[in-house]
């Protein structure tokens, strides 16, 4: 084996420094007297490689600190014996007992910081006691000595190595280069070296210069000069330049390096001799080795970078969402209050005593066990025995006298409802004397007693002065109790079951809490009464909801409507995001003036916290789920969390599920089924969520208290923001769970599923969900909170501003105060809306805006249908209707039913409403023979579209299938000509909506069909089919140039086409309309260049009246519907589209033509002639009746 003497065998080495003395073979010999770091580092190392033994310098007796390390191997010393071993040796780093030079400790090696990571009851083990400050909550754990030793031989290593760094550039006298120069002649030697090292493996120096850049080889050449290239103290060195790296570049050194910094260090000498070698055989590039007074300063340059991003990242480790480290520091903060709660119990055991006492005579109930000296301590299980018992007194006092008495104190109200109301919940049924926060009520209630002596110098208990106490602010203040309670962990909750609940009836208990009750949100008090309305219907009636919950379930299970609806989100987030900016300088602008307000517009902390939530949203899901988590876990938050993520499931239990039998068993499995296949929708849904709900709360935290809402986590202060303690929450704030409130409803906001905020449209949301009218508007929640947020966007700052202006008027009298947060919310919707229409109206203002409002142009022939995008749609209306406006020609534009369904109707298309009140318009109206056909296609066609819908799911595998070339692009029309037989009309109506969704159609049968004749395209077809199932994008084929030059005049396809009711007819006759089409165009073309001429020449009067486009329009318009009006009747006279129906289907056009009185007549002269009914399904039957009707008409006629 070859001789080794590695770094700390030659800082241990005993030196002979004696020139007389004997030199034995291997002893490292100093010659001079004194002796320098250089001189041992650089001592030529004496190796006989001859021998197979290893020779190690060392003396034969063992030194004190060999003793001690194997000693302390052997019986490790406590961590209080290590404390007062190092408090006597080392007096200076303590005071009073604590230690509070932390860095001369760690320098010197004596402690190590505790990371604290806790369990699953949120327990964590923390350092030494004297070590915790609020600097350090972790507190730091004191080493052992022969680990100090360690840390010592380290540092020392370390100090030599970078000491020599900064005498390099003393050594030598060179020209000064800039930086700029410094950099590039290093990087072409970086970019020079050889991808592999001479034995062929790969070159890792290579790769972490590829991270490091210029300052990392530099530093790696100017450490080389002091030490051999490849020697134990080089490794070190590289070792340790790798960690600092690792530490602020941990995801390029991770992915590139992929190995330890040791493994790194241990490898690395051969690369660095390969790139050094190769660097002296380049010209130019090798002079890079000849300049160590710059590789120093570039070397000082990297060392001051690394200090400089270690220390950012730990600025940005503390910010980060790491829940580990919330929940870890927010253990030790309930641990450091419960040690303190202790302590104080402890030190007031005659406190303690009174209370146990007090509360076992007054209920009668022991709760608790006697020691030795005669101290009573709360049993666990004796109190948990009885407060269950107290949770069956209340619930059995439910109808008593006693009872009756107690609502009428709290306004006749029921019990449960009220503990709810009060922010209790079921929570009023537990312990009411909870042992595990017993040592804290005793604490506080020392606290109390000791600043306000007088109020227990009476003959009362302890519980009813601490009553008093509370409900007498005038003693103390309603903050002081807060952060008294704080301090030992006491929530506001848990002080009030222990105060309220001493009493032994349900009546004093209620009365009591209404005193000194905490109130929820409104939006938890909203759900609850919505809930409880639920759960008071019929069985009828829920089990109707079930179902209908069950297909609205299905409508938007498909992955492409969860892609659509996490568009709409993106859509949204920006839009929420600046108005987020507008909403922080408003509320600065109310409350602080104006120049707060003007500065929060330009204030980069403003428009990075008002966007945070898109970081949230799509930049790092998972940890922000962690985060939220967390957050919602707590029970004084369970009401936020179900909201966000749990409204579904306690819908479901207040409509019956779980209550047993058939019916139920039968449903749940479809609500199972309808959940599972939600998974994609649910999973956006929360994602969207999520994000928003934290970024709002985090902006509203900073904003109205002023800290940072993650570094206030990441310190461990949950418990202090739920407490809304004043070292978090300043004096007048806003509670914290009414920033949670309104985080909550932020998110429930962006995702359309809040309650309505009008009053009327909730009461008329929560009608139609109840009583099964889903039916005709199946998301009718949506519908209202899109149409409130198209207000808003339009013109919701009306209302603020006559509040204003009122104000004004009436000299404050009406109107007056500050803007609220409903004022704010609608100001910066109305600007963000109205930008947002302007950016609308630009682009429908622009050449590459396609004719038809609710389209984009993606390319020369794909237009893509905006619809399913909210609010997309809805801004590019208001764009064109604004274009319109100001050419003058919205006439041409407004439909009244587009109107509708752009901003309400697009929610009924997914229901049958429509469907409904047209076929049931056409029973009502149906009189003659046709009666039948129209009454069986009333009462069959809604029946049948409902029965479809709940076929949706599957409709994802139909475009799946046009994806894979399965199906066919091209629009199919699959509907057949009809008749007026009842039954064969209900069966083809019934078929029909299963048809037009391909699911009762297979490929071979859809591409025999004939194919959808348009008027404005002849070739019409879908593209990328895999866009609409993954990203819910409807993409299609442009119209023609005739057609768009149609559509911008205002004119529709379905409009402009055949109005004739038999398919196969209405198909030849689009066909010949649009073959008909270029030659009406170019004619109207031509007369629109006159028109625009005669406008020019016109009067003043014209003028005034009519921009040129109107003028223009309303002239070309009368031309083009003289020309259709020509072309469809020659059409009908000469029965050019009839020649392709049957020959049923053209005797039935003909009979359906003569007017509904000589219909009448025809058939009772039939039945005269045949002594019969007509049998409509026969053609002669037909015939006969056409003829018999016609000569009728020509009667009537005189003919």
């Amino acid at each position: 084996m070859k001789n080794t003497v590695d770094l700390d065998d030659l800082l241990n080495a005993p030196l002979v420094i004696n020139p007389d003395d004997e030199i034995k073979e291997n002893d490292v010999v100093i010659t001079k007297g004194v002796v320098t770091d250089d001189d041992l580092l650089n001592a030529p190392l004496a190796i006989d490689s001859n021998t197979d033994e290893e020779t190690n310098i060392k003396t034969d007796i063992p030194e004190e600190h060999e003793v001690k390390e194997e000693k302390e191997k052997n019986i490790p010393p406590s961590q209080d014996t290590l404390y007062s071993r190092y408090k006597e040796k080392y007096p200076q780093l303590f005071q009073n007992g604590q230690l509070v030079d932390f860095d001369a400790a760690e320098e010197i090696g004596i402690i190590s910081p505790v990371s604290g990571v806790a369990t699953d009851d949120e327990q964590v083990t923390g350092g030494h006691v004297s070590t915790r400050t609020k600097e350090t909550p972790f507190g730091f754990m004191y080493n052992t000595e022969t680990e100090s030793v360690e840390v010592q031989k380290e540092n020392a290593r370390n100090n030599q190595d970078f000491g020599r760094i900064e005498r390099v550039a003393e050594d030598f006298d060179v020209p000064e280069m800039s930086a700029k120069e410094e950099d590039k002649f290093i990087n072409d030697m970086i970019d020079a070296m050889p991808d592999k090292n001479p034995d062929g493996s790969v070159n890792l120096m290579k790769k972490f210069l590829g991270i490091t850049g210029s300052t990392g080889y530099s530093i790696i050449n100017a450490l080389g000069k002091g030490v051999s290239y490849v020697g134990a103290g080089y490794q070190d060195i590289i070792e340790k330049v790798a960690k600092e790296t690792q530490e602020a570049f941990p995801e390029q050194y991770n992915s590139i390096i992929k190995k330890s910094p040791k493994e790194f260090a241990s490898e690395i000498g051969r690369g660095t001799m390969a790139g050094l070698e190769f660097s002296e055989t380049v010209p130019v590039l090798g002079m890079v080795t000849k300049l160590p007074a710059a590789n120093a300063r570039i070397a000082r340059k990297l060392a001051n970078e690394l200090a400089k991003n270690k220390k950012k990242a730990e600025k940005a480790w503390n910010r980060t969402l790491n829940v580990n480290k919330m929940k870890g520091a927010t253990a030790q903060q309930i641990q450091e209050k419960k040690d303190e709660a202790k302590k104080v119990a402890e030190e007031n055991k005659q406190i303690s005593n009174q209370l146990i006492k007090e509360f076992e005579e007054k209920t009668g109930k022991t709760i608790s066990t006697t020691d030795e000296a005669g101290n009573k301590k709360i049993d666990y299980n004796l109190a948990r025995d009885v407060g269950n018992e107290t949770a069956e007194d209340l619930v059995q006092s439910k109808g008593t006298t006693l009872f009756d008495k107690a609502k009428e104190e709290i306004l006749g109200a029921d019990i449960s409802d009220n503990a709810a109301l009060f922010g209790q919940g079921d929570t009023l049924f537990q312990p009411i004397l909870k042992p595990d926060k017993f040592d804290g009520i005793v604490a506080v209630a020392s606290d109390l007693k000791k600043a306000n002596p007088q109020a227990f110098n009476n003959n009362k208990t302890i519980i009813d002065n601490l009553f008093d106490l509370t409900v007498n602010k005038k003693l103390i203040a309603g903050d002081e109790l807060i952060d008294m309670l704080n301090k030992y962990d006491i929530s506001f909750e848990d002080y009030v079951l222990t105060v309220v609940g001493s009493g032994s009836t349900a009546g004093k208990v209620l009365n009591k809490l209404s005193q000194i009750k905490r109130a929820r949100p409104v939006n938890e008090m909203v759900a609850m009464q919505q809930a409880a309305t639920i759960k008071n219907q019929d069985t009828i009636r829920n089990t109707i909801m079930r179902i209908e919950n069950i297909r609205r379930g299905g409508l938007v299970s498909q992955i492409a409507t969860a892609a659509r609806n996490l568009t709409s989100a993106g859509i949204r987030a920006p839009l929420e995001g600046f108005g987020n900016v507008i909403d922080t300088a408003l509320y600065n602008l109310s409350n602080e003036g104006v120049i707060s307000g003007t500065k929060s517009l330009a204030s980069i902390n403003n428009w990075r916290d008002s966007f945070r939530h898109m970081k949230y949203m799509f930049n790092n899901p998972k940890e922000t789920k962690e985060v939220v988590d967390f957050i919602l876990e707590r029970p004084e938050l369970e009401g936020q969390y179900k909201l966000l993520f749990d409204n579904i499931n306690e819908i479901m239990i207040s409509t019956g599920r779980g209550k047993g039998g058939i019916v139920d068993k039968v449903l749940s499995e479809g609500e199972d089924a309808v959940m599972a296949l939600n998974i994609p929708n649910r999973w956006q849904e929360f994602l969207v969520r999520r994000g928003a709900f934290l970024g709002e709360l985090e902006r509203l935290v900073k904003r109205e208290y002023k800290i940072d809402f993650i570094d206030t986590l990441n310190q461990g202060k949950i418990r202090d923001l739920l407490n809304d303690a004043g070292n978090v929450r300043p004096a007048g704030a806003r509670s914290f769970i009414d920033l949670v409130a309104d985080s909550t409803q932020k998110a429930l906001d962006v995702t359309y599923a809040k309650q309505p905020d009008i009053p009327m449209f909730r009461n008329i949301s929560s009608f139609i969900v109840r009583n099964g009218l889903t039916v005709v508007a199946p998301f009718p929640r949506f519908m209202f909170n899109s149409m409130e947020l198209m207000g808003q966007y339009m013109g919701g700052a009306s209302i603020p501003l006559t509040r204003k202006i009122a104000s004004m008027v009436t000299f404050g009298k009406v109107g007056k105060g500050k803007l609220t947060p409903k004022d704010r919310q609608r100001i910066s919707r109305n600007l963000i809306g109205g930008a947002t229409m302007l950016a609308a109206y630009q682009y429908r203002s622009s050449e590459d805006a396609p004719p038809d409002f609710k389209k984009l142009r993606l390319d020369d022939n794909t237009e893509m249908d905006t619809t399913p995008q909210f609010p997309m749609r809805q801004f590019l209306y208001l764009g064109e209707a604004g274009r319109r406006l100001v050419e003058g020609t919205f006439e041409d534009f407004f439909d009244s039913k587009e109107f509708l369904e752009t901003f309400v109707g697009t929610n009924l298309r997914t229901g049958v409403g429509e469907s409904i009140f047209q076929d049931l318009a056409d029973i009502i109206s149906a009189t003659d023979i046709s009666s039948e056909e129209k009454a069986a296609k009333g009462l069959v066609a809604p029946v049948a579209d409902y029965l479809a819908s709940w076929f949706v799911p599957f409709a994802q595998i139909i475009e799946t299938q046009r994806a894979l070339g399965i199906r066919g692009l091209e629009y199919k029309d699959l509907r057949e000509d009809p008749t007026l037989d009842a039954l064969t009309t209900a069966k083809k109506e019934f078929e029909k909506p299963f048809k037009q969704r391909g699911f009762t159609v297979s490929p071979e049968e859809e591409a025999a069909a004939p194919k959808r004749e348009f008027v404005f395209a002849e070739d019409k077809k879908r593209v990328s089919p895999i866009s609409r199932v993954l990203l819910g994008l409807n993409l299609s084929t442009r119209d023609s140039e005739e057609g768009e030059y149609l559509a911008r005049l205002g004119y529709k396809d379905f409009k402009f086409g055949s109005k004739s009711q038999v398919p196969t007819v209405q198909r030849a006759e689009n066909k010949i309309i649009r073959e008909a089409l270029p030659l009406i165009v170019n004619f109207v073309k031509d007369e629109e260049d006159n028109l625009r001429e005669e406008y020019r020449d016109a009067g003043p009067a014209t003028k005034e009246d009519f921009t040129e486009q109107a003028y223009v329009n309303s002239g070309v318009k009368g031309l083009i519907d003289i020309q259709i009006r020509k072309l469809k009747e020659k059409i009908a006279n000469e029965g050019l589209g009839k020649g392709q129906a049957s020959e049923y289907a053209r005797q039935l056009l003909s009979f359906r033509k003569l007017p509904k009185n000589i219909r009448r007549r025809a058939v009772t002269q039939f039945y005269d002639l045949n002594d019969r009914s007509p049998n409509v399904a026969e053609e002669d039957d037909l015939i006969e009746l056409a003829i018999i009707g016609k000569k009728i008409k020509s009667i009537f006629r005189g003919n």
